[in-house]
């Protein structure tokens, strides 16, 4: 496509774009031809980023106008809907996680291509935490605002338990990140163990006043005592994961006062007071100074101060 008519081109790309929900990754690794350009500065790149990012901004343009056509009584000219907004967010997750390999990718590409995404079209962020983590880790001169940019982009609501229990431990997290993790798990727990007593809560001790029914069946009532044994596993384990999560945290806390800290976190009045919400806006690590320490720095540290090392749980990348 090397010295193709620019219309031919533009053309060309709007067709692919309509149909990009039906596109497989494999698909979407277009080789970059000669060099990337970005900022005015020149960069090799050896995945056509630009080209898959206008692809997904034209499938979502197009997704957009069909939803004002639908709404305003007119015919629909592409279908899918939703669902082919979810293949198309997968697919950008799964395209993002092979370029972030990329040494010549730069944090501000990665997160224009992750944002052109609408929210709506990722049921999860676990495919987008990953291609995140991989960014960071195959890019360690990161600096701390665009480690902390780029996971903004993750919602914590819509990690499954697996990743949210990677993503606390993960070292290349920044503070912050890691507490909306836990705030958002401790509220889950919450939900699930006010639905598992309201399963097995006691009924009215009078009968009388409870509103007539059916008599459910025994399929009905095997199918719910299994649902109330799923929640009461579920609760169980997510209490022992939120208790070792709240364990590590507090070790990091007594570590920071002893290396006079200060008192920033306040654990007790984030897990047990009312006002969790409020209280994640303020829990930054540019504010706190706190960074993690590995294994090799806690070792210099204890040999400064005389005290011993404390054991460092290492991510589980």
């Amino acid at each position: 496509m090397v010295g193709a008519d620019v219309a031919l081109l533009r053309d060309l790309e709007a067709r692919a774009a309509r149909r990009l929900d039906q596109a497989t990754l494999g698909a979407v690794m277009i080789p970059a031809f000669g060099h990337a350009i970005a900022g005015g500065e020149h960069h090799a790149l050896l995945l056509d980023v630009p080209l898959v990012l206008r692809l997904v901004r034209g499938f979502f343009k197009e997704s957009s106008a069909v939803s004002s056509n639908k709404a305003s009584g007119g015919a629909a000219v592409v279908g899918g809907g939703g669902a082919a907004a979810a293949r198309v967010a997968r697919l950008v997750d799964a395209y993002l996680a092979e370029a972030a390999l990329e040494a010549g990718l730069r944090p501000g590409e990665f997160e224009e291509l992750a944002r052109a995404v609408p929210a709506h079209a990722r049921p999860a962020d676990d495919a987008l935490y990953r291609a995140i983590d991989t960014y960071l880790k195959a890019h360690p001169n990161t600096s701390k605002e665009e480690r902390k940019s780029l996971c903004r982009l993750i919602d914590a609501r819509k990690l499954t338990a697996e990743a949210a229990a990677h993503a606390v431990q993960n070292e290349r997290m920044p503070v912050r990140s890691v507490m909306q993790v836990l705030f958002s798990e401790h509220g889950k727990l919450n939900r699930l163990a006010e639905l598992s007593a309201s399963f097995s809560g006691p009924r009215s001790p009078n009968p009388a006043l409870e509103p007539p029914g059916r008599c459910p069946s025994k399929r009905e009532v095997l199918a719910q005592h299994q649902e109330v044994r799923r929640l009461r596993e579920d609760v169980a384990r997510l209490q022992v994961q939120c208790n070792a999560l709240q364990a590590q945290v507090e070790r990091l806390s007594s570590d920071r006062r002893r290396r006079g800290g200060g008192g920033f976190f306040k654990w007790s009045a984030f897990w047990f007071g009312g006002g969790m919400g409020a209280d994640v806006a303020r829990v930054d690590d540019s504010e706190s100074g706190m960074e993690r320490r590995t294994p090799a720095k806690g070792k210099k540290d204890s040999a400064a101060s005389g005290t011993p090392n404390a054991k460092w749980r290492k991510s589980t990348s």
